[in-house]
């Protein structure tokens, strides 16, 4: 599945006092009047924590983007919640019509004291997949931002000259002047990131992340060494609760990606020598300890998940594989109170376990915490025994295909787009393997795409990489992953799979085993599927 890995950082040397026009006195300033105007809010870290609720208020945001033209849209999506899980940034957007000023107005009514903000935009890039060479693809143009209930941000965003046309990231693309009435925790905010994502990797600790000795060698260790002086510089300005959270947030990056180089040398370095295994055992904990102490909050979604990747890293130690459930089991027996109510969601939301349905209804039995509650409610939808979406979606031809049309036979779904290095992985060596193995009034094979351009779409059909033209192909008619057939599910990966069964319930959504890249396997379970009376 595609995951977030560490990329080659396109360096570019910024002054840190380029990277806001708010001067060091006008934040200690603005941070003095905000003590004042909003004391009661600030005491509470319980309340920012646990998102209580507040008496309703509102946050006003406009953006200033050069390139917007009067009548261009941008989309808010304004999670309920401050601690925000994988997916919910991109839901409920609010659209906004750019002015004849060139700004775009949002106000949102809010029952939190506090969240975060990501502002969209549907951008033209240059392509070689389809015939006219553009397509248009929706992109954060402001990501994850903070916000505090009565905020009235203006935000300035401008793109570097060094960055290209098809150069639209966030971390290293924009630069963001923030203005107004909670300007100053995302002034420094952007101050952190910029001298974290301006830094290079350590190339050589990718193959080695720990020394001879078993100390662990960050790969990000420059990159944190670039971010640590600037959260400092401005801690006295920041009330405690951001101030922890931006410091775990450049701490606990690509958790995914650090963990996955540890297995890789692990398995070529210490799994055939009983004595290293031993002795990797002993020390590799304590040395990430001491590397990350100091650091931890559990409002930070990367020290969740850098918790999450963790464990599964400790059951692959122990049992040579990684298995959801005893991970979850793991999660549940090692952590309390909001960390555990995280951790676990987080840990539920990713690969499904085999004993999903019990899983998920042991935590939403202790989870106190109500942005946990309320993504462990969404996932109800992906329970086994219960009725999947019920899409009608058009085919390559055109024609409306319903899930009702299958009723009577098993359905294999295959969620994928133009682009995932991951579905055309899974394609290459699982499904085109096997889908001709099947009678076709057994099973039908049925892909759903979230491309939000049709000829990109179908061109990628035709080039055989990612599905077969003998699949039921279908179409999310321009809406991409903001289609209920795909918001339904609130996928945080892709590709992502489901086993409806005969009777139109769901058999199995994102196992284990269904997502293995192993095509022998999948046999197995589709046939076991089929064959079971």
């Amino acid at each position: 599945m595609s995951t977030n890995t560490f990329f080659p950082s396109r360096i570019r040397r910024y002054s840190l006092v380029m990277c806001s026009k708010t001067t060091d006195n006008q934040l200690k300033t603005r941070s003095m009047k905000k003590a004042m105007m909003f004391s009661m809010a600030l005491l509470s870290g319980i309340a920012l924590a646990m998102g209580q609720p507040v008496k309703q208020s509102t946050i006003d945001i406009t953006v200033r983007f050069a390139p917007n033209q009067p009548g261009d849209t941008l989309y808010l999506s304004c999670n309920p919640y401050f601690f925000s899980f994988m997916g919910d940034l991109n839901s409920n957007l609010i659209k906004s019509v750019v002015g004849r000023d060139g700004t775009c107005h949002f106000k949102v009514p809010v029952q939190q004291p506090s969240g975060r903000f990501t502002v969209s935009k549907r951008f033209d890039l240059d392509t070689n997949l389809i015939p006219n060479g553009k397509m248009k693809t929706m992109n954060a143009l402001i990501n994850n931002f903070f916000w505090d209930a009565g905020d009235q941000l203006v935000v300035d965003v401008k793109k570097y000259a060094s960055s290209g046309r098809n150069q639209i990231s966030p971390n290293y693309d924009f630069h963001y002047s923030f203005s107004g009435r909670g300007a100053l925790k995302n002034n420094i905010r952007f101050k952190v990131d910029s001298a974290y994502f301006h830094q290079d990797f350590v190339y050589g600790f990718f193959e080695h992340p720990f020394t001879d000795n078993f100390q662990y060698n960050d790969v990000c260790v420059n990159r944190i060494k670039a971010a640590v002086p600037v959260v400092e510089h401005y801690k006295a300005s920041l009330d405690e609760f951001y101030y922890g959270v931006i410091k775990a947030e450049f701490f606990y990056r690509d958790a995914g990606a650090r963990f996955r180089h540890m297995r890789y040398f692990f398995e070529k370095n210490i799994k055939g020598n009983q004595q290293a295994r031993q002795q990797f055992l002993k020390k590799y904990e304590q040395s990430l300890a001491e590397h990350f102490s100091g650091s931890e909050d559990p409002n930070s979604v990367e020290y969740v998940n850098f918790l999450n990747q963790k464990a599964a890293f400790a059951d692959f130690l122990v049992h040579g594989d990684s298995n959801t459930d005893r991970i979850i089991e793991s999660l549940m027996a090692d952590y309390r109170s909001v960390t555990k109510d995280r951790v676990v969601t987080l840990a539920l939301e990713g690969k499904a376990s085999a004993n999903f349905n019990v899983l998920l209804d042991s935590a939403l039995a202790f989870a106190r915490d109500p942005a946990s509650r309320m993504r462990l409610e969404k996932l109800k939808m992906r329970k086994s025994g219960i009725e999947p979406f019920p899409f009608k979606l058009p085919d390559q031809t055109g024609k409306y295909v319903k899930l009702e049309d299958f009723r009577g036979k098993f359905v294999f779904v295959d969620f994928w787009f133009t682009g995932c290095g991951g579905c055309t992985g899974y394609y290459q060596k699982v499904l085109s393997k096997i889908e001709h193995l099947f009678d076709p009034r057994d099973i039908a094979f049925v892909t759903i795409s979230t491309d939000t351009g049709k000829a990109l779409w179908l061109k990628s059909i035709k080039s055989g990489k990612y599905v077969s033209q003998q699949s039921v192909n279908l179409f999310t008619e321009g809406k991409g992953d903001k289609h209920p057939a795909i918001e339904h599910y609130k996928f945080n990966s892709y590709p992502s799979f489901l086993l409806i069964d005969r009777q139109g319930k769901i058999m199995a959504f994102n196992t284990e085993e269904l997502a293995k890249r192993d095509p022998d396997n999948l046999t197995r379970v589709l046939r076991a599927a089929i064959e079971k009376k």
